[in-house]
């Protein structure tokens, strides 16, 4: 049994050819003058001197194969051919390989692969999340200037099952990886070229080195454009405000700092869709290359800290009840776009950060089967978002009403609706229409409570725009007119074009036992999700029957101060499904698993790449198809006048 099916196949193909209409209408770059040829690495050593100088004089033994990624065989056609030759002659001693054709037309290949390997289910710990791969990517050969001319995506199968049923959060992850392959990684960042004197990858020079360094203790790429961007973008003038990059155990990373640069399309951990922008300042590191021009008309609005200042998300948190971007451990707020509730996670400088998650947005009227206490009287529909309140119903026992007064202040859902640019409206329930006026709070009649008002009813009531704008289409477009031809487009340079090719083949994967590392897979799922019920627990078995879809796994329950279950259950993953069900004498405990976080591999311990993972929040899902036939697609990037 396949991987991946028909309905999958069309599923992952619909998602990367979005990808590539955004990006060959928003990138240029100086054409090849012809055919696509990847180099081989088969050749020991080249004549230094004599009529063959710089041709190959010794071939590595052994070698049959070149591979992207240390795991996709470039076709041959694709390749240089790989020759022999002795000192002197023009007759070469051995032809191992026949020079390939080469790929016509095109500047880049992007080799996409779909299929299930050690790294989809080992992730190496770094960030203290055990969640499984999503999918991970790199370049892997470079061409003139150091330009990437070949690169490689492997979606992992056992998560893209879920995808189906979540495109928007495909695509947004393939356009993730493909900004990795074109160059934002850190390897190449070292390589980046000052073009300022000529045009993008013609006569360029490297940039000074370094590209990024610490300021006042962050890190910050500090290449022109992104510099520019990072100004105009936090309304700060110091010439050092570079974009914050990553920082995991002291290794600099191939991402945005999630906290600083929070909801772009390159930090560490992808939101939800609709509150990640494919933003400004992450395409100027396309321009600061040197490789390629930008139209960014075609960047989407980005409005985490939008005119805040250079010291925004640096200074200590606030404890005020207005702030909607920085929050303490354990608190549960809105997301600061107020579209969702969002629990308070911490970040890399110790303050934390309003994070929305799949089943808390309140535009979602589906989300109110989850609400249990019904004396707040939340509204979820299209017209609600997240406001701090303490509300709850008032009632006429005395008693009653003194012991719900003291609600903490909290995310909760409500009607609203924009009146003009300053005035903003909220409805509880069956109230009437309440006016909110900034940094202020209001009384509900008929409540006990508090909703506080939010800071800034701009970027509410833009967010409103921005939800009409994206509702209709996967591949979130700021421009009517997708293909309007900007000023970057010159002779010498155009747009890039996608074409695909579609290869399957079957491959047995030998070295390792899927079974095995499902069950693995499981039950690190099993051992978290009992953890954070504070349980404890002793694994004693586990079985997989494949046939019926299903999984067991036996446990006992030890007493601890939270429970006092002192016995055995067995708890049955049936189709592989999200809802993991606890079967316990007569009663049945359900847990929904969220938050799953992927790892970034970049720093695997003998990786010799930057192969980047993408982080996203989803649900869990286990797919069927997790037999070995493999599931191939070339993706050829073209450039045409």
């Amino acid at each position: 049994m396949p991987e991946l099916d028909k309905a999958d196949v069309g599923v992952l193909k619909s998602a990367v050819f979005d990808a590539i209409d955004f990006f060959q209408n928003t990138l240029s770059v100086l054409r090849l003058t012809g055919p696509l040829v990847l180099k081989r690495t088969g050749c020991r050593s080249s004549w230094q001197n004599g009529t063959n100088a710089g041709k190959c004089s010794y071939l590595i033994q052994g070698y049959r194969f070149e591979k992207c990624l240390d795991e996709f065989s470039i076709p041959n056609e694709h390749l240089e051919g790989l020759i022999q030759w002795p000192f002197e002659g023009n007759k070469p001693t051995n032809i191992r390989f026949e020079a390939g054709k080469g790929i016509p037309d095109s500047d880049f290949v992007l080799y996409v692969s779909a299929s299930t390997t050690p790294r989809c289910l080992k992730p190496k710990d770094y960030t203290k999340l055990n969640h499984p791969v999503i999918g991970y990517a790199s370049f892997c050969q470079l061409g003139l200037y150091d330009r990437p001319i070949a690169g490689q995506i492997n979606f992992c199968p056992l998560e893209l099952n879920y995808f189906k049923f979540d495109q928007k959060r495909l695509y947004m992850t393939t356009v993730h990886e493909i900004i990795h392959t074109l160059g934002f990684t850190r390897e190449l960042f070292e390589k980046f070229q000052d073009c300022s004197k000529s045009n993008p990858g013609e006569n360029c020079i490297k940039r000074d080195p370094p590209l990024y360094r610490s300021i006042e203790g962050i890190i910050r790429l500090l290449t022109p454009k992104v510099i520019e961007k990072m100004q105009e973008h936090f309304s700060c003038n110091d010439p050092n405000f570079g974009a914050p990059l990553q920082v995991l155990h002291s290794q600099v990373q191939s991402h945005w700092d999630n906290s600083l640069l929070h909801g772009t399309i390159m930090t560490p951990t992808l939101g939800l869709t609709n509150l990640t922008a494919i933003d400004p300042i992450t395409l100027a590191v396309f321009e600061d290359s040197g490789w390629y021009k930008v139209s960014y008309q075609r960047a989407q609005k980005y409005k985490w800290g939008r005119g805040e200042g250079c010291q925004f998300g640096i200074k200590k948190i606030s404890d005020s009840e207005f702030d909607t971007n920085f929050c303490k451990e354990g608190v549960k707020g809105c997301h600061y776009l107020h579209t969702s509730k969002a629990d308070c996670e911490t970040t890399e400088f110790d303050h934390g950060i309003f994070t929305a998650k799949p089943g808390y947005e309140c535009d979602k009227e589906m989300n109110s089967l989850a609400v249990i206490d019904t004396n707040m009287k939340e509204v979820y529909g299209i017209d609600s978002r997240c406001f701090m309140s303490n509300l709850t119903r008032s009632f006429e026992n005395i008693s009653l009403t003194n012991s719900l007064v003291m609600n903490k202040l909290e995310g909760r859902c409500y009607r609203h609706r924009c009146i003009g640019p300053e005035m903003l409206q909220i409805k509880v329930a069956d109230s009437e229409w309440i006016d909110c006026p900034e940094k202020s709070h209001i009384s509900v009649p008929g409540y006990l409570g508090i909703v506080i008002c939010p800071t800034n009813h701009e970027i509410l009531c833009e967010t409103d725009m921005l939800a009409q704008e994206s509702a209709s289409t996967v591949s979130i477009n700021t421009n009517d007119n997708k293909h309007i031809t900007p000023e970057i487009v010159t002779e010498k340079q155009s747009f890039i074009k996608m074409s695909m090719i579609l290869q399957i083949e079957a491959k047995h994967k030998d070295d390792f036992n899927i079974n095995n590392i499902m069950m693995n897979f499981v039950l690190e799922r099993i051992r978290k999700l009992l953890t954070e019920k504070r349980m404890d627990f002793t694994i004693l078995g586990s079985e997989t029957d494949m046939q019926n879809d299903e999984i067991k796994i036996m446990l006992k329950l030890s007493e601890n101060k939270d429970n006092n279950l002192g016995m055995n259950f067995t708890l049955i993953l049936d189709n592989f499904g999200h809802n993991y069900t606890i079967s316990l004498s007569e009663k049945i405990y359900s847990f929904y698993v969220s938050n799953i976080t992927v790892m970034d591999s970049e720093n695997q311990e003998g990786s010799d790449n930057d192969r980047s993972t993408y982080h996203t929040d989803i649900s869990s899902s286990f797919g069927k198809r997790v037999d070995s036939l493999c599931f191939v697609i070339f993706f050829i990037i073209s450039f045409f006048n």
